[in-house]
């Protein structure tokens, strides 16, 4: 009996543990992606930076962070964002509006 609680102790600890972590992560960056639709461009950044890293493969995020910093008035980090979404192959719908936004504001063909 005692050999069976230890991995079952173990494994539910790790399940709680990752479940937590996730789930602020989520609750995180649905807080980002409210305050991206309410325009608040400095707190979002702020959020979705911490999501974003260097390696991150996420376009969503490379792309908010983009228009976050567009509207932000900081356009060369903006151009970085958008075309760091695009080297992370997004959807088509998010590949259109990337470049539309890295286009129409930035000269970029």
């Amino acid at each position: 009996m005692k050999n069976i609680f230890t991995p079952v102790l173990y494994i539910s600890l790790l399940t709680i543990t990752i479940e937590t972590t996730y789930g602020k992560a989520f609750n995180n960056l649905k807080a980002a992606d409210s305050l991206y639709m309410n325009k608040k461009w400095t707190v979002a950044k702020l959020i979705y930076s911490k999501f974003s890293g260097d390696t991150s493969k996420n376009s969503m995020i490379w792309n908010r962070l983009g228009f976050c910093n567009q509207n932000l008035g900081l356009n060369f980090e903006a151009i970085d964002d958008y075309n760091k979404s695009l080297a992370n192959n997004p959807v088509p719908l998010l590949k259109g509006s990337t470049m539309s936004r890295r286009e129409n504001n930035f000269g970029y063909l």
